[in-house]
Protein backbone atom coordinates (compact mmCIF):
# COMPACT_ATOMS: atom_id res chain seq x y z
CA UNK A 1 0.00 0.00 0.00
CA UNK A 2 1.24 3.12 -1.15
CA UNK A 3 1.92 6.06 2.14
CA UNK A 4 -0.84 8.19 2.78
CA UNK A 5 -0.57 11.44 3.91
CA UNK A 6 -3.91 10.86 6.32
CA UNK A 7 -2.20 7.96 7.69
CA UNK A 8 0.80 9.93 9.15
CA UNK A 9 -0.27 11.52 12.72
CA UNK A 10 3.11 13.92 12.15
CA UNK A 11 1.10 15.80 9.19
CA UNK A 12 -2.04 15.83 11.52
CA UNK A 13 -0.21 17.90 14.37
CA UNK A 14 2.11 19.87 11.65
CA UNK A 15 -2.06 21.12 10.37
CA UNK A 16 -2.37 21.91 13.88
CA UNK A 17 0.30 24.02 14.41
CA UNK A 18 -0.74 25.92 11.31
CA UNK A 19 -3.99 26.26 12.63
CA UNK A 20 -2.51 27.61 15.87
CA UNK A 21 0.07 29.97 14.69
CA UNK A 22 -3.21 31.71 12.43
CA UNK A 23 -5.14 31.56 15.51
CA UNK A 24 -7.98 29.46 13.97
CA UNK A 25 -7.48 27.14 17.62
CA UNK A 26 -6.30 28.17 20.83
CA UNK A 27 -4.48 24.66 21.67
CA UNK A 28 -1.21 24.75 21.30
CA UNK A 29 0.34 21.49 19.86
CA UNK A 30 4.52 22.58 20.96
CA UNK A 31 4.18 19.26 23.19
CA UNK A 32 3.03 16.95 20.27
CA UNK A 33 5.72 18.19 17.98
CA UNK A 34 8.44 17.76 20.51
CA UNK A 35 7.14 14.08 21.34
CA UNK A 36 6.89 13.91 17.63
CA UNK A 37 10.57 14.73 16.95
CA UNK A 38 11.65 12.87 19.37
CA UNK A 39 9.85 9.65 18.05
CA UNK A 40 11.60 10.34 14.99
CA UNK A 41 15.28 10.69 16.36
CA UNK A 42 14.51 7.55 18.32
CA UNK A 43 13.76 6.01 15.48
CA UNK A 44 16.63 6.60 13.39
CA UNK A 45 18.75 5.94 16.34
CA UNK A 46 17.12 2.52 16.11
CA UNK A 47 17.48 1.69 12.68
CA UNK A 48 20.82 2.17 12.69
CA UNK A 49 21.54 0.33 15.69
CA UNK A 50 19.72 -2.42 14.15
CA UNK A 51 20.98 -2.29 10.59
CA UNK A 52 17.08 -1.15 8.97
CA UNK A 53 18.39 2.05 7.72
CA UNK A 54 17.59 0.98 4.08
CA UNK A 55 16.70 4.52 2.42
CA UNK A 56 18.51 6.03 -0.26
CA UNK A 57 21.03 9.23 0.32
CA UNK A 58 18.00 11.14 -1.69
CA UNK A 59 15.21 9.45 1.09
CA UNK A 60 17.45 10.32 3.84
CA UNK A 61 18.32 13.74 2.85
CA UNK A 62 14.49 14.98 1.55
CA UNK A 63 13.73 13.28 4.76
CA UNK A 64 16.17 15.06 7.26
CA UNK A 65 14.94 18.27 4.92
CA UNK A 66 10.91 17.31 5.92
CA UNK A 67 11.71 16.94 9.26
CA UNK A 68 13.31 20.32 9.77
CA UNK A 69 10.30 21.73 7.89
CA UNK A 70 7.67 19.97 9.39
CA UNK A 71 8.74 19.79 12.89
CA UNK A 72 11.73 21.84 13.94
CA UNK A 73 10.75 24.93 12.44
CA UNK A 74 7.61 24.58 14.63
CA UNK A 75 9.05 23.93 17.37
CA UNK A 76 11.70 26.92 16.87
CA UNK A 77 8.84 29.01 15.98
CA UNK A 78 6.65 28.20 19.28
CA UNK A 79 9.95 27.87 21.54
CA UNK A 80 9.01 31.26 23.78
CA UNK A 81 5.10 29.58 24.04
CA UNK A 82 3.68 28.51 27.45
CA UNK A 83 2.17 24.85 26.98
CA UNK A 84 -0.22 24.08 29.14
CA UNK A 85 -2.35 21.09 30.38
CA UNK A 86 -5.11 21.42 28.02
CA UNK A 87 -2.34 21.31 25.19
CA UNK A 88 -1.48 17.99 25.80
CA UNK A 89 -5.00 17.04 26.06
CA UNK A 90 -5.98 18.33 23.04
CA UNK A 91 -3.35 16.20 21.23
CA UNK A 92 -4.76 13.29 22.89
CA UNK A 93 -7.84 14.12 21.24
CA UNK A 94 -6.26 14.53 18.17
CA UNK A 95 -4.30 11.22 18.35
CA UNK A 96 -7.97 9.50 19.35
CA UNK A 97 -9.52 11.21 16.22
CA UNK A 98 -6.12 10.05 14.13
CA UNK A 99 -6.92 6.53 15.41
CA UNK A 100 -10.61 6.40 14.78
CA UNK A 101 -9.96 7.91 11.20
CA UNK A 102 -7.28 5.03 10.45
CA UNK A 103 -9.92 1.98 11.47
CA UNK A 104 -12.87 3.83 9.40
CA UNK A 105 -10.10 3.66 6.38
CA UNK A 106 -8.76 0.69 6.76
CA UNK A 107 -11.65 -1.25 8.87
CA UNK A 108 -9.84 -2.86 11.61
CA UNK A 109 -6.62 -2.67 13.59
CA UNK A 110 -5.61 -5.61 11.55
CA UNK A 111 -5.34 -3.74 8.62
CA UNK A 112 -3.68 -0.58 10.58
CA UNK A 113 -0.67 -3.07 11.73
CA UNK A 114 -0.95 -4.59 7.97
CA UNK A 115 -0.21 -0.73 6.84
CA UNK A 116 2.10 0.20 9.03
CA UNK A 117 3.92 -3.09 8.35
CA UNK A 118 3.97 -2.22 4.67
CA UNK A 119 5.31 1.21 5.40
CA UNK A 120 8.58 -0.89 7.10
CA UNK A 121 8.71 -2.93 4.45
CA UNK A 122 9.40 0.27 1.72
CA UNK A 123 11.74 1.19 3.74
CA UNK A 124 14.15 -2.24 3.89
CA UNK A 125 13.37 -2.42 -0.25
CA UNK A 126 14.37 1.09 -0.76
CA UNK A 127 11.40 2.55 -1.75
CA UNK A 128 9.89 5.68 -0.35
CA UNK A 129 8.62 5.06 2.86
CA UNK A 130 6.62 8.63 3.71
CA UNK A 131 3.92 10.46 1.76
CA UNK A 132 5.37 13.27 1.04
CA UNK A 133 8.99 11.16 -0.05
CA UNK A 134 6.14 9.49 -1.98
CA UNK A 135 5.09 12.66 -4.23
CA UNK A 136 8.06 14.02 -4.48
CA UNK A 137 9.51 10.66 -6.04
CA UNK A 138 5.93 11.12 -8.17
CA UNK A 139 7.03 14.51 -9.25
CA UNK A 140 10.69 14.35 -9.91
CA UNK A 141 10.89 10.51 -11.13
CA UNK A 142 14.05 9.95 -7.85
Amino acid sequence: MEPRFEFTFSYWVFAWFLLYWFRIVKYNPKIWLIIALLIVIFGEIFRIIFKKWHRTWIDNFLFIVITIIIKVIPIWILRNTRVEVDDFLAGIVLFIGFALWMVFRLGSINEIIKYEKDVENRLTEKKAATPLIQLLHNWYNI
